[in-house]
């Protein structure tokens, strides 16, 4: 008789065992492994290349490492294991990093910083000594000049290795910090060579390969981008209204090793110094939109990566064609393009031939106990007209008015005396002048002829690095020249009206909050932003069409709204009380501020094959890669010799089961004789 079966209890049976084998599974995982918490070294392409880290699972013994001598050690000891090498900045170098690679011996690197024992390096630059030169204005001049002596160009290798970074910032970081340097010192006494020896492993597979048109094609990456915010006090600008056009323009984004700690005080100076123009000009008792001149405020996204956000505002600025009005799922906006995608058509209004000059803000908070005591001046073309006016008008003494500061700050602002082969700092200015060469254009920076900051483009170039005297001179500076843009705007140089002023007090909490503590009071009642984290990443990551401004862009567009128009009078506490206007601070503003794509012009959505793809080489084309997760785990590993026995049994064991399971189907098949 063949036994009958129930077939519901025999699944549910199959359930539980199999809910069990997954809960005892992670259970015993949870005890082998300890997880750490880091951030990844991660991949970017671009037209031709790739460059970042990439690894597949690779785990070595920890070992840690403090100077060279020691790092020559342990690459040469003859033991056979791999290292997963724990490091401070200081010799993350492009040499070492070469030297760890070639020996075949490093598994991985991880980088603690904020810890005791692992020091601040003296610099620490991983970028181009002329960043972005293949996109600058002098991108067919036979060699660059370096604006940044001192960088490095480690961002830019193509690192077969993983490498992550631990930052000691909260309890959850200091917990991982003290499990791997626990584990480091468990080798250590052991000699690094008797096991059981405690392993890391780094597991933070990069998906995209080869270069961008391959990984797009794939479906493996993404491109690098976001949104730049452009901002003015002319609301009824148009093409035909025939006033030429200031632009104050300054960087969103940031570059850094690590993206995830891309703070980017240098670049956050300049666009913090253009919010404050912004609010000064918006206490004149006459309205700027009555100037002869407008005043057009730009915060340019992805200007790390070729320059993509000026460029491509330059670009649809200059030509625009909309060939599609129909939302679609990628681009869902009803009031702008829907090929080219865009969120509104306003930036078509700006007539591109009617920019008389350009205005940029670099570095521009100095560093040190003293700050920057002398700003400098940078142009193009001497010989400009508009360059030569504004020039005119910012030399000189400036002093910030005395106004939360304690006392007033005296600084001299001075034309660059840069070689002649200089010419203009890497910056926005660029895109503009590649489009029409007549532009003038003026930088401003804490720097005469090369940087000054021996960490810009690198993860510590943070609050660590400025002063309250940094803070006093940076008032100074941008008080006069908030006064010379309402003059020159004027048309007829006229004075500024002594109403226009900056508010020291707003520049300090805003490099307060933008640099050290995102969560501050006044980004709390700006937009009631909250929560553990310190800081924002500049780094500006990849774009999608329909994912609107968060983070930096976001609190910059909000800041704008306020400066650039006045309340409705109406007040709110989230922005659906306000309708289609915008809360801030408790009152509803119009939303004059706009967004416009930042990502590279060699890059392109085709919405026909639903990809995007890569339409011109010459153009910035950078992409980042996907991934599936990050993980990183430290586990205690048993001898080489150990593990091939662990290895062998596993094998006859699986193999018996094998064997097992055949014969125990063909008992039970002839005992109750299942066909």
């Amino acid at each position: 008789m063949v036994p009958s079966f129930n077939i519901p209890k025999l699944l549910l049976l199959g359930c539980l065992l199999v809910g069990r084998a997954a809960s005892q599974q992670l259970l015993i995982q949870s005890s082998i492994y300890q997880g750490v918490s880091a951030s990844p070294c991660t991949r970017l392409l671009n037209g031709t290349s790739a460059i970042g880290c990439q690894n597949a699972g690779d785990v070595g013994i920890l070992r840690k490492v403090s100077t060279d001598g020691e790092l020559t050690t342990a690459l040469s000891d003859g033991i056979p294991s791999k290292y997963s090498l724990v490091l401070p900045y200081s010799l993350l170098t492009r040499p070492n990093v070469q030297k760890m690679i070639q020996s075949g011996k490093v598994a991985g690197i991880l980088l603690l910083k904020n810890v005791t024992g692992f020091a601040d390096p003296s610099t620490f630059s991983p970028g181009e000594t002329y960043p972005n030169f293949q996109f600058s204005f002098y991108s067919k001049s036979s060699s660059a000049y370096a604006w940044n002596p001192t960088a490095n160009g480690l961002i830019y290798d193509n690192i077969p290795i993983p490498i992550a970074s631990i930052w000691q910032l909260d309890n959850g970081s200091k917990a991982s910090v003290d499990a791997v340097l626990q584990a480091v010192a468990f080798n250590a006494n052991r000699g690094y060579s008797q096991f059981p020896l405690y392993s890391f492993q780094f597991d933070t597979l990069m998906h995209a390969v080869q270069d961008a048109p391959t990984c797009l094609r794939r479906a493996t990456c993404d491109p690098l981008g976001g949104w730049s915010v452009w901002s003015t006090f002319s609301q009824t600008i148009s093409k035909t209204d025939q006033k030429p056009i200031i632009v104050v323009s300054s960087k969103l984004d940031a570059l850094s090793f690590f993206h995830d700690y891309s703070t980017g005080l240098s670049e956050r100076s300049g666009m913090i110094a253009s919010i404050a123009i912004a609010d000064a000009l918006s206490k004149s008792p006459r309205s700027i939109s009555e100037l002869q001149k407008h005043i057009m405020f730009t915060f340019f996204n992805a200007e790390a990566w070729g320059f993509s956000g000026s460029r491509r505002f330059v670009k649809d600025i200059a030509q625009f064609t909309c060939k599609s009005n129909t939302p679609t799922s990628i681009c869902p906006y009803s009031s702008g393009c829907n090929n080219p995608c865009v969120p509104d058509s306003n930036f078509t209004n700006i007539n591109f031939d009617r920019i008389e000059s350009v205005l940029e803000f670099g570095s521009v908070l100095g560093s040190g106990a003293t700050g920057a005591a002398n700003f400098y001046l940078h142009t193009h073309d001497t010989s400009n007209a508009a360059a030569t006016s504004l020039i005119g008008l910012l030399k000189g003494p400036a002093v910030s008015p005395i106004n939360g500061t304690g006392s007033a700050s005296a600084v001299q602002i001075n034309s660059a005396t840069t070689p002649s082969d200089a010419g203009l700092p890497p910056g926005s200015a660029h895109s503009f002048i590649s489009q029409k060469r007549s532009i003038g254009t003026v930088f401003v920076s804490d720097f005469n002829t090369q940087f000054e900051s021996k960490y810009i483009d690198g993860e510590f170039d943070d609050f660590q690095r400025y002063s309250d005297a940094s803070i006093s001179n940076m008032c100074a500076m941008v008080n006069k020249t908030s006064r010379a843009l309402w003059t020159l705007a004027s048309g007829t140089n006229d004075v500024a009206p002594a109403a226009v002023g900056v508010n020291c007090t707003l520049v300090r909490v805003l490099v307060d909050c933008f640099t050290r503590n995102i969560t501050c009071g006044f980004f709390h009642q700006l937009k009631g932003v909250s929560g553990t984290a310190s800081q924002l990443t500049g780094y500006s990551g990849v774009f999608q069409f329909a994912k609107l401004p968060t983070g930096i862009p976001f609190l910059v567009q909000s800041l704008m709204n306020r400066a650039v128009r006045s309340s409705t009078g109406t007040t709110c506490s989230e922005d659906k009380d306000c309708g289609d206007n915008e809360c801030i601070s408790g009152q509803c503003y119009p939303r004059s501020s706009k967004v416009h794509p930042a990502f590279g012009t060699g890059l392109s959505w085709d919405e026909s094959i639903g990809k995007w793809q890569v339409n011109d080489l010459s153009e910035p084309t950078w992409v980042e890669s996907r991934w599936t997760f990050t993980r990183y785990r430290i586990f205690q590993v048993l001898s080489p010799t150990y593990q091939a026995i662990e290895l062998v049994v596993g094998v006859v064991l699986t193999l018996a089961g094998v064997f097992g399971t055949i014969l125990s189907q063909r008992f039970v098949n002839k005992r109750f004789k299942v066909e």
